[in-house]
């Protein structure tokens, strides 16, 4: 497992290490507050295999879907009123972004979490809670790479 050891003053760290408020623009209302009984499904699904750090929104959405936003495909008007109508209540968000990276093709081969960043942006939420999950082929690896580290170089 790899894990993003940067310290971000504004993250709160509970949850063996991980940041589960990221608080937004002091000017905005916006926090992302990770849920620790609803990202238990996450984080324990093949650890080894996963990275686990913080990302940019805008990082997540270039490298997923640089378009993303009102009338984008995939765009759900419906997901993004309730997660926004969540954020500026102060309510949790049920699990961090994740994506599937395929270390054989250097490709991301999934991904979940576009209208969270897409609103975290908005909102003014500099870092989010991001898992990659690794693997070769149709098994889960150790990392050998940090995908983070490519995605923000892809920027």
């Amino acid at each position: 497992m790899i894990v993003d050891t940067k310290v971000r003053a504004h993250v709160r760290r509970t949850l063996k290490g991980w940041p589960t408020v990221v608080r937004g623009h002091r000017r905005k209302t916006g926090s992302y507050i990770l849920d620790p009984k609803g990202s238990q499904s996450i984080y324990g699904f093949h650890p080894k295999a996963q990275e686990r750090g913080m990302i940019a929104p805008e990082v997540f959405l270039h490298n997923i879907d640089s378009g993303f936003g009102p009338g984008s495909p995939g765009f759900d008007d419906a997901s993004y009123h309730t997660i926004k109508d969540r954020m500026l209540r102060g309510l949790p968000m049920e699990q961090p972004l994740f994506v599937d990276f395929d270390e054989s093709t250097d490709r991301i081969t999934g991904h979940e979490g576009r209208h969270r960043a897409y609103v975290a942006r908005e909102l003014g939420v500099h870092w989010l809670p991001f898992v990659a999950y690794h693997y070769v082929g149709r098994d889960y690896t150790t990392p050998h790479m940090s995908v983070i580290k490519r995605m923000e170089a892809r920027q």
